[in-house]
């Protein structure tokens, strides 16, 4: 194993290097939020970013590249600052996301009403189903 001078050594460089490590954590931490804040905003640009105006939308894509710009660098504070920028432009963007899914709540009564009264057109004259219940046996 290791001498009790290894073991020493060994623990006084971890605790040298503890706020450097601490540090390095820190900006992969930062990084890896940013990336997956950019990805999740491309995704609903994608699926939601026509029912933004145009002017929101390309704030929102200067807010992306910006982030994607201080994700290159080491400063943690300077993304953490782009990230919170990109956050607040996508605001607009998350309204859009709600109002469309409203809208698409709302239709689905309407829907549903048309799905009703399309039923009553498969009954027949009488207002009867076609349907005959009947009671079989499986013989071998």
């Amino acid at each position: 194993g290791l001498s009790e001078d290894q073991v020493n050594s060994m623990k006084k460089d971890a605790e040298e290097h503890a706020e450097e490590d601490k540090q390095k954590r820190e900006l992969v931490d930062t990084r890896n939020q940013a990336q997956n804040l950019v990805y999740q905003t491309r995704q609903q640009l994608d699926e939601y970013g026509d029912k933004v105006d145009s002017e929101i939308r390309g704030k929102i894509e200067t807010a992306i590249s910006n982030v994607e710009e201080k994700v290159k660098g080491e400063d943690v504070e300077a993304m953490k600052r782009s990230v919170e920028a990109l956050t607040k432009e996508t605001v607009e963007l998350g309204k859009a996301m709600y109002e469309s899914t409203d809208q698409q709540a709302q239709a689905a009564p309407d829907m549903a009403t048309n799905a009703a009264s399309g039923d009553a057109a498969s009954h027949n004259a009488s207002g009867k189903d076609d349907v005959i219940d009947a009671e079989y046996e499986v013989k071998e």
